[in-house]
């Protein structure tokens, strides 16, 4: 999951979040390539001007020699509103 954002482009405060799933991907590549990577960046999501709640799929970027099970995600946004 993202770090959660408190946002007040609502009119009102609220609390967004982005979460992915699945959270682990299978990578596969020769080993010196694969000693290489300890992280897997996504692409930004600009959620700032978003009201309502949302899922899309977002592909993560390829690495050359490396295959990724799955090749994307679903992010989903969550908005909560303060009462």
């Amino acid at each position: 999951s993202f770090p959660t954002r408190r946002s007040s482009d609502l009119g009102e405060t609220a609390w967004k979040t982005v979460s992915v799933q699945p959270t682990a991907v299978v990578v596969k590549g020769e080993a010196d390539t694969l000693k290489n990577i300890d992280t897997i960046d996504l692409p930004d999501i600009d959620i700032e001007n978003m009201t309502e709640e949302k899922t899309w799929k977002v592909l993560i970027p390829p690495i050359d020699g490396v295959v990724m099970d799955p090749d994307e995600v679903d992010a989903t946004l969550s908005i909560k509103k303060e009462e």
